[in-house]
């Protein structure tokens, strides 16, 4: 099935959107608490999402990894307030 990525606090979005995570974690401050941003990249490799909602107020807290992921393999599809949504290219 096709899985989501959420860079952001919004665990909410995955029943909304009738998608499963692409990442064992669901928010992002857990990746951050946990410093496990490399298992993260890991993960979203392996099972690549096919869309990532990008919160623009995780400036805060950068994962610059994740940018180069996004910038690498998605393209900008739409931005609904805050949000980003990035599709795959693939």
């Amino acid at each position: 099935g096709s899985t989501i990525f959420i860079w952001g606090d919004e665990p909410y979005l995955y029943p909304l959107t009738d998608r499963l995570p692409a990442s064992i974690y669901v928010v992002a401050y857990h990746i951050v608490d946990f410093n496990d941003y490399d298992l993260v990249l890991r993960q979203l490799t392996i099972n690549q999402p096919r869309i990532i909602v990008y919160n623009s107020a995780m400036a805060n807290r950068p994962f610059l990894k994740l940018d180069q992921f996004i910038s690498n393999y998605y393209y900008l599809d739409n931005q609904i307030g805050p949000y980003y949504l990035f599709l795959s290219r693939q």
